[in-house]
C-alpha cells in the first residue's frame, strides 16, 4: 500500500499580495493630494464668501448711515402740524386781504380809505386760533368769514372788535358756525346796519 506524503503545504504556496508597498505609497499619496487640494479649494472658497460678508456688511453699515443721515435731514426741515396749520392760515388770511384791496380799489377814495382802515383794525386784531378769510362790506353791513379751532374763539375776537374805530358799536347778531367736507370748522358773522333815527 502506497502512502502519499505532500511536502508541498500551505505554507510553501505564495501568498496573494493585493499590491505592493510602492502602490500602496502611491495610492496614498494620490489620496494625500486629494485631500489637500480639496482643503485648499473649501479654504479659499471660505475666503472669497468671508470677503464677500465683509463687503455685505460694509455696504449695509454705509446704507444704515446714509439712511439715519437722511431721516436727521428730514426731520429739521419737516415743519411742525402746528406751524404749517397756522402758516395757510395766514396765507388764507394775506389773499383776502391783498383781494379786497383790490376790490376797494374800485371804490370812491372816501369809501377806499374808511375800508383801509377796516382791513388794517382787523389785521391787528389777528388771533392764534382763527382765521379771517372772507371780509364783505355792503354800505352798513359787514360779513366776516373764515376758519376757528374751537367755537369759544370766535366770541372772544369779537369782544376785542370795540378796540378799533371802525367795529366798535357794531353788534354782529348773526353767529354760525359749521363744518365743511374736510372737518375744518368754519364761522360766519354778519352785522346788523346802523338804525336811522
Amino acid at each position: 500500500m502506497k502512502t502519499r506524503i505532500n511536502l508541498y503545504g500551505p505554507e510553501f504556496r505564495p501568498r496573494r499580495q493585493w499590491a505592493s508597498l510602492a502602490q500602496m505609497m502611491l495610492a496614498w499619496g494620490g489620496a494625500l493630494l486629494l485631500l489637500l487640494g480639496m482643503g485648499a479649494y473649501l479654504s479659499w472658497q471660505q475666503s472669497e464668501l468671508d470677503a464677500r460678508q465683509r463687503q455685505l456688511d460694509a455696504e449695509l453699515s454705509r446704507l444704515g448711515a446714509e439712511s439715519a443721515r437722511l431721516d436727521a435731514e428730514l426731520a429739521r426741515h419737516q415743519p411742525s402740524a402746528a406751524l404749517a396749520s397756522e402758516l395757510t392760515g395766514l396765507r388764507d388770511q394775506i389773499g383776502g386781504m391783498e383781494l379786497m384791496l383790490q376790490q376797494l380799489g374800485a371804490l370812491a377814495p372816501e369809501r377806499g380809505q374808511s375800508h383801509a382802515l377796516l382791513l388794517r383794525e382787523l389785521a391787528g386784531l389777528s388771533a392764534p386760533g382763527l382765521s379771517l378769510q372772507r371780509i364783505r362790506v355792503e354800505g352798513e353791513h359787514i360779513s366776516l368769514g373764515g376758519e376757528t379751532h374751537g367755537s369759544e374763539e370766535v366770541p372772544a375776537w369779537v369782544a376785542r372788535f370795540g378796540e378799533t374805530r371802525s367795529l366798535a358799536g357794531k353788534a354782529f347778531p348773526e353767529f354760525l358756525l359749521s363744518r365743511d367736507p374736510k372737518g375744518r370748522l368754519l364761522f360766519q358773522l354778519g352785522s346788523l346796519p346802523k338804525e336811522t333815527p
